[in-house]
């Protein structure tokens, strides 16, 4: 078991200072993403957010339309009055909300309401919320090359966590589902991945007694 702990700390980092690691690799990269940011919401090039209206059209057909123009006294679900209130984020009657650094402001508020909804076990919210947040940053990468690099290098602190979490837990994922969630990620949030495995399987040895086979704790 210590050989294999060893081994850990060179290759997945030491998830004895597993708190200071992940500190430490987040500051450095919100250091040198943050400049990046910087120049990409100097840019005055618009984004097209038609595609995320349409998503949240699609998703609570006819509630949007209901709560824009009330055709009954039915109040909408939890999850369909919030899409419907984001839905004023982005654009209204008259106006559309295009400027990169404005939605990246509604992008951090969507981070918020994602991590409330997964820490309150509200799974329908978070999926909703999940749908919105990636069309809108397929439409922020798109319209700012410099936006999609500096996401790569850091995206947020809720999403750092998040994929702390999945590395946690990745032992009890199928190697299907892994390499899916994998190929979605930032570089950033694949190395938070790793140091959430290597927490995992450092507690796992550190339950096992002496003598127990430490391989088969690990991977089952």
């Amino acid at each position: 078991p210590d050989r294999i702990s060893e081994a850990l700390k060179g290759n997945l980092a030491d998830p004895a200072k597993f708190g200071q690691t992940v500190d430490r690799m987040a500051a450095q990269r919100e250091r040198i993403a943050s400049p990046i940011y910087q120049k990409a919401f100097g840019s005055k090039a618009p984004v097209d957010i038609t595609g995320v209206v349409k998503h949240i059209d699609d998703t609570v057909s006819p509630g949007v339309n209901q709560l824009v123009s009330p055709m009954s006294d039915l109040r909408p679900d939890s999850t369909t009055a919030l899409l419907g209130k984001m839905r004023g984020f982005f654009a209204t009657a008259q106006n559309q909300r295009v400027d990169l650094k404005a939605l990246h402001s509604v992008k951090m508020e969507i981070d918020g309401m994602i991590g409330v909804a997964k820490r309150s076990g509200d799974d329908t919210k978070a999926r909703a919320l999940l749908g919105v947040q990636r069309r809108l940053l397929r439409a922020m990468d798109s319209a700012s090359p410099d936006y999609r690099k500096a996401r790569g290098i850091y995206s947020s602190t809720y999403e750092m966590e998040d994929a702390l979490e999945v590395g946690k837990g990745v032992f009890r994922m199928q190697a299907d589902a892994v390499r899916s969630t994998l190929s979605g990620m930032t570089p950033a949030e694949r190395e938070m991945v790793q140091l959430g495995a290597a927490r995992a399987i450092q507690e796992r040895i550190a339950s096992q007694r002496d003598g127990r086979d430490v391989v088969k704790a690990v991977f089952g």
